[in-house]
């Protein structure tokens, strides 16, 4: 009988194809889009109502995220407790979020009730109506909130890193204590009234859902009038700043290092993302091992590339010992340094490769993830076939790819670093 040896680890393979679930388009009779997988595996329905608007459409920081959260503190109709118990009656469950360029309702229902739950959406969106006093109760909350997260030297960093990378843009805006002690509810009111009530929005359904499902949206949604507004443009420039953010009582101090760069529609994002990921985008990456396994600075740093419909960003982050900081610094820019210099290996190539390839096959395990990559088709304005072609592009990289995308976007005059903690 043969022995498995279990110090040899198995052989890694390609994965050959990754199935990618293309939704149904639908719309309703007042234009807007529906876009639908059904999913008869799965009772619990997905339902996002996603608005092309978010921190990148507001005056004030935060304006997008606290109009839709304060729908669900009270409408003409229902206080807040009667919307919760609405909701809990059918075991449903509401999501209020919103993002950089996005405001999402997301609702998870079961399939059977979806004719019960679905009217109580169209309620918030049509008769919220941001009762005073749970205006004052939701403010506080998150002024204690942000004053927690104010003690967090890994806020501190990212906080600052985003509001200097995006400086006169509005990306960079952030929430501060003094603005939360006064935050005006009208300008709230005005971003639902100008932006979430106007602005045209997709559909976004997955699950076992029932054959009505199309009906009962369209009988609550289609009465919108829609008036699509024309967004701004902002130039976005590079900066080199190195900021150190005081905290001498942190035991600990977290660091930001990264710059703007190209977006997933430019022919050299695959590569980059590649360069990326072996140089801190997974467990076994280069950072990993040189700063965590081998220097013991950190329990993890990561770098990656962030996406926005109107900027791409790449960073590196890390929480590394405060009196270490300054080491943590010098490797990671010898590591960068090292991948302008000199080829990966074959084996290391595909061994990312394989992993890039295995991490999207295996998020892709539902309906609902499958339903996200189309959202993001759609913020972005990638083509409709950008994820079926992804591992063409992926095993397509070679090692003089990632050698030339460190060159040419990885140079280290050109990065901004942000510091925070104990000096």
């Amino acid at each position: 009988m043969n022995v498995l040896d279990r110090t040899i680890p198995p052989k890694a393979q390609r994965i050959k194809q990754i199935p990618i679930v293309k939704p149904q388009k639908l719309s309703l009779s007042n234009g807007l889009g529906v876009y639908a997988i059904h999913a008869p595996e799965q009772e619990i329905l997905q339902i996002s109502w996603v608005f092309d608007v978010g921190n990148y459409d507001s005056t004030l920081p935060a304006q997008s995220l606290y109009a839709v959260k304060m729908l669900a503190e009270g409408t003409k109709q229902k206080t807040a407790q009667e919307i919760n118990e609405a909701i809990d009656e059918f075991g449903a469950f509401l999501d209020l979020q919103s993002d950089a360029d996005q405001t999402n309702i997301t609702l998870y229902t079961p399939a059977r009730y979806a004719d019960n739950t679905i009217p109580i959406i169209a309620e918030l969106l049509f008769e919220a109506s941001f009762p005073e006093n749970e205006w004052q109760i939701f403010l506080l909350k998150q002024q204690k909130d942000l004053a927690v997260n104010l003690q967090k030297t890994a806020f501190l960093a990212s906080r600052a890193f985003t509001e200097i990378l995006f400086k006169n843009h509005p990306y960079g805006k952030v929430i501060s204590p003094e603005l939360l002690a006064d935050y005006p509810k009208n300008e709230v009111i005005n971003f639902y009234k100008n932006f979430l009530l106007k602005n045209p929005f997709c559909i976004y359904l997955t699950g076992n859902f029932p054959d009505n499902t199309l009906q009962i949206l369209d009988k609550y949604f289609s009465p919108l009038s829609l008036e699509p507004q024309t967004k701004p443009t902002f130039e976005l420039k590079n900066t080199t700043e190195k900021v150190f953010i005081e905290k001498n009582d942190s035991l600990q101090n977290s660091l930001c290092v990264g710059k703007l760069t190209i977006g997933r529609n430019h022919a050299d994002y695959t590569k980059l993302n590649v360069c990326s990921t072996i140089l801190g985008g997974y467990f076994g990456s280069r950072l990993m091992q040189n700063i965590r396994e081998e220097k013991g600075l950190t329990y993890g740093i990561y770098s990656t590339l962030r996406n926005m419909r109107w900027a791409t960003y790449f960073v590196i982050g890390a929480d590394v010992r405060a009196e270490a900081y300054k080491l943590a610094l010098q490797e990671i820019y010898k590591e960068i340094q090292l991948l302008q210099q000199e080829k990966v290996s074959e084996a290391e190539l595909e061994k990312v490769k394989n992993y890039m390839a295995g991490s999207l096959a295996n998020e892709l395990t539902n309906a609902n993830a499958q339903m996200h990559l189309q959202s993001i088709i759609h913020l972005q304005n990638l083509p409709e076939n950008y994820y079926e072609e992804f591992l063409e592009r992926l095993y397509a990289v070679s090692s003089e790819d990632v050698l030339a995308v460190a060159q040419k976007y990885l140079d280290s005059s050109q990065m901004l670093e942000v510091v925070a903690g104990k000096r």
